[in-house]
């Protein structure tokens, strides 16, 4: 089921725009989620201190 959700997401981050770069910032992103995760840090804060 992961492999589908990721090819998935691969399609889904490429057609939006037909660029490769989209794709770049999906998987910066998801790993950078992945970490927060792993440290135990909570996103709100993050996201709402960026505005």
């Amino acid at each position: 089921m992961i492999p589908i959700i990721f090819l998935l997401c691969f399609v889904g981050s490429y057609a939006l725009a037909n660029n490769m770069f989209d794709v770049a910032v999906m998987l910066f992103f998801g790993v950078l989620g992945y970490f927060f995760q792993k440290l135990e840090i909570s996103s709100s804060p993050v996201i709402l201190g960026s505005f």
